[in-house]
């Protein structure tokens, strides 16, 4: 276990790494954590649609990742407010995060299962053996998040770190109209005009797009939602107007 890895979680859990048997630091110590490697591709026959056979997209399962370790502190009530806090973690839509060799990667899980807490007494402070199990619906782990702005008409590089595609979430800000996104050979049009003091926001990877006022127009969009593959790629905004297109893209990672 590297002793500078850090695990958080948006619901206020934090555990630092530590060698086996390192039990110098009081608070969470993580000694062992798993699942955090690339999540394989899930085993399964070929389902059969339409006429003929037909391959379905490998899918990756969803992500286990199981940290434990020992709890060390001053005094049994301290030790009780640990028990309480791990037995309080959310069982969906918590964020968990590793920091770890300079970079932090996180994904959206809930604990599974009841988490494991055996107080011990023979370290002479107060101490407790702990596991917990977190599972993320979505394997893919997401790092450092940036925005870039292309205008009507314009194209740009945009940089991705991460190792699997990333799907990006297009903000069309008018006044535009006859919108062509492209990116990862891929192109999505919006057939409504924007326009001015009015946007459109699309989210790629759930393939859904809202206006201004909240209200769904996926009916408006055709083609196929643009990606940014592992190492980044050009983003092209063919469009007529002095609107702008804000390209959000996360650093995603298998």
């Amino acid at each position: 276990m590297n002793p500078s890895m850090v695990l958080r979680t948006r619901s206020g859990f934090t555990a630092f790494g530590q060698h086996e048997h390192e039990h110098s630091a009081f608070g969470w110590g993580v000694e062992e954590f798993e699942g955090w490697g690339p999540v394989e591709v899930q085993d399964r026959d070929v389902e059969r649609w339409g006429d003929g056979d037909h391959a379905v997209q490998p899918r990756r399962r969803a992500r286990t990742v199981v940290a434990g370790g020992l709890a060390l502190v001053r005094t049994w009530a301290d030790l009780a407010r640990m028990r309480d806090q791990l037995a309080a973690l959310p069982t969906s839509g918590d964020v968990l995060t590793v920091e770890d060799l300079g970079e932090t990667r996180w994904v959206t899980a809930g604990v599974r299962g009841k988490p494991l807490f055996r107080e011990r007494y023979d370290l002479g402070d107060p101490a407790a053996d702990w596991e917990v199990t977190w599972k993320a619906a979505d394997p893919l782990k997401y790092g450092r998040t940036r925005t870039v702005t292309v205008p009507a008409g314009g194209a740009v590089e945009v940089e991705h770190l991460g190792t699997a595609d990333a799907w990006p979430v297009l903000r069309l800000v008018g006044p535009l109209s006859a919108l062509e996104v492209r990116a990862g050979g891929r192109a999505v049009r919006v057939s409504r005009s924007i326009p001015a003091g009015g946007w459109v926001e699309v989210d790629t990877r759930r393939a859904w797009a809202v206006d201004q006022a909240g209200v769904s127009i996926g009916t408006d969009l055709r083609g196929r939602m643009p990606l940014i593959p592992s190492g980044g790629g050009p983003v092209y905004f063919d469009a007529t107007g002095s609107g702008r297109l804000e390209l959000t893209v996360t650093d995603t990672y298998y």
